[in-house]
């Protein structure tokens, strides 16, 4: 009897790839066996109020790099559930930073049907801090 392939699934922008991006994409990845990363696209992150630094066909590109990354999908929209299911995924794994937000449908979705992992944030480190760094070193 053949023993079913485990698909993890995880989003986010991956603007500026820091360590932070790393340490999550490779738990996610050690949590199934196959992980799929759905990037957000350029529209997305303008949606999301995000100041976009590197393009999206450039941020798919990094994030493929990876070894730890299986597959590449665009993110069109938070909490993409419909495409979480359309791919056959079984877990959701996403950073500790969005725990305590209830305002999301689709984030509830994922908590009401036990799909979704949230791991420990990166303390130190994110791509808003490195951004802000940026600016504040250059004024």
């Amino acid at each position: 009897m053949k023993t079913k392939v485990r698909i993890v699934y995880t989003s986010g922008c991956f603007d500026l790839l820091h360590p932070g991006h790393l340490n999550i994409l490779e738990k996610a990845k050690s949590l199934g066996d196959y992980l799929i990363v759905a990037v957000s696209t350029s529209k997305l992150m303008k949606e999301k109020g995000k100041i976009e630094i590197v393009p999206f066909i450039d941020r798919c590109r990094m994030v493929k790099a990876l070894k730890c990354i299986d597959e590449v999908v665009p993110e069109h929209k938070i909490f993409d559930v419909d495409q979480f299911k359309k791919l056959g995924c079984d877990l959701f794994v996403i950073g500790s930073d969005w725990e305590k937000r209830n305002d999301i449908p689709r984030l509830n979705w994922l908590r009401i049907h036990n799909k979704i992992i949230f791991l420990p944030y990166t303390k130190g480190i994110s791509t808003t801090f490195i951004k802000k760094s940026i600016v504040e070193k250059y004024k």
